[in-house]
This record gives C-alpha cells, structure tokens and sequence, in this order.
C-alpha cells in the first residue's frame, strides 16, 4: 500500500502524508501501478460527465481540465513545458551518474519556460479544453476518458522502460522487465474493458501510441537521451492524440 501512496505523491497533486509513503528508492518498483493511477482519473471523468448533466458543457468541460490536472496532468503539463522550452536536459553530475539506481534520489526536471513554451502550454490546455467540450456535444462513450488517462500512463511507462535515458536513470534502472509486463498487461486489461462498449475504440489508439514512437525516437536523435520531461511530456500529448482521435471517430458517426 505504501507504494501506491508513494505513486500518488509523486504523479498527482493530491496531498499524501509522508508516513504513509514507501521509501524514495522505491519509486521505480511503484511504477508498475501507475495504469491503476489511470484508472481512478478517467473513472473521476466518468462521474463527472455522468452526474454532472445538470452543468453547461462549458463548464463541465472546465471541471473535467482541472480534475485532469489534479490526477496528473498538472505534471504532465510541467513536462511538456519543459520539453517545449527547447533546452537539452542538463548534464548529470559525475557523482550523481556514478550512484545506483537505489541510491539515486528522484527530483522533478528543471522548468525554464520561454515564449514558445508558454505557447505551448496554453495551446496544450485549450485543446484539452476543447476536446472535453466536443466530447461531450458529441456525447462519447464514457469509456473512452478512462482509455485515455491509461494509455498516457502505457507511453509514460514504455519511454521509461524501452528507451535510453539521461544518467543516473533512476527510473530506467530500477523499472525491471517482470514489472513492465506488469503495468503492460494492466494497461491492456483495463483498455480492453473500456473497448468493450466500443470496439472502434481500438483503432482510436494508433494515432497516440504512433506519435510517441516518433516522439521518443526524434528525441534521442536530437537531444541523445531522454530525461524524465520527455516521458510526461510524450503521455501529455497522447493522451490529447487519443480524444482526437475519438472526436473524429464519433463525428463520423462511428461510435454511435
């Protein structure tokens, strides 16, 4: 239970008291529960749109951007202006890359923000906005907001797992292959739930995942490596990939 709440610390904004916390070090072991993070965002969306009727769709729309943020996409969002700033992950002190995964301590990534990253970051909102607006004129499966919140978890996780990073990669060392398969099979398990109301939801999915390949692989050719910023940064934008695709399944009448 103490990596759980260690996991919530670390991925949400909610206020976990430290005692109930596992240690630090522990962080990468914890990973593996990251999809189930997933699934209490998109289910929080679910309830909002499902007892939320009596609300204006604008600001309904409002509700469901800030819960988002709270469940993690406020950290997605510091990631992303990060990576929007243009600047290289800085370089890790000898010291620090010489340490082991044990014993390395996980600190967030350093946010400079400039003009284009405060771009981005505002575009980043409004079409999150947006998308939740059309959404819900559209009236999309419910399903689809918790499909959405896990596989921006899956990319988090796969960037992490599949993909050099940025010494002493912390995450990357301690992220075994047994607890990838873990949070892998989750991952499917819950997405194949949500599909199951809506089977087209499946091909909704290749968009998002495309890009982060073409993301993490762009990445290491430009920058050489990937710090923690590129990860949330990657599960920002497929998450917002996969609505997309949604809204263009359900405006094609597809889904209905």
């Amino acid at each position: 239970m103490k990596l759980w709440w260690l996991l919530v610390s670390k991925y949400t904004y909610f206020p976990i008291p430290q005692r109930w916390q596992a240690e630090p070090a522990r962080l990468p072991q914890a990973l593996a529960l990251l999809p189930l993070t997933g699934l209490v965002a998109g289910l929080l969306n679910m309830a909002l749109v499902r007892y939320g009727w009596a609300l204006p769709y604008r600001w309904l729309a409002a509700l469901m951007l800030f819960g988002g943020l709270v469940t993690s996409g406020g950290w997605w969002l510091r990631d992303l202006l990060s990576v929007a700033s243009g600047l290289k992950p800085p370089p890790m002190p000898p010291h620090l890359a010489a340490l082991t995964a044990e014993q390395a301590p996980p600190s967030p990534p350093p946010l400079r923000l400039n003009k284009g990253a405060l771009l981005t970051g505002c575009l980043y909102l409004l079409l999150q906005y947006g998308c939740f607006f059309l959404l819900l004129r559209l009236q999309a499966p419910l399903t689809v907001y918790v499909a959405a919140a896990v596989t921006a978890r899956f990319v988090y996780l796969w960037g992490v797992y599949d993909f050099a990073a940025q010494e002493p990669a912390f995450l990357h060392r301690g992220f075994s292959r047994r607890d990838f398969q873990r949070s892998a099979l989750t991952s499917l398990l819950l997405t194949a739930a949500c599909a199951w109301p809506a089977p087209l939801l499946l091909p909704a999915l290749i968009p998002p995942l495309l890009a982060a390949t073409l993301f993490y692989r762009g990445r290491l050719k430009s920058v050489g490596t990937l710090d923690e910023a590129a990860y949330g940064a990657a599960a920002a934008w497929s998450e917002l990939l996969l609505y997309l695709s949604v809204m263009v399944l359900t405006n094609h009448g597809i889904f209905i």
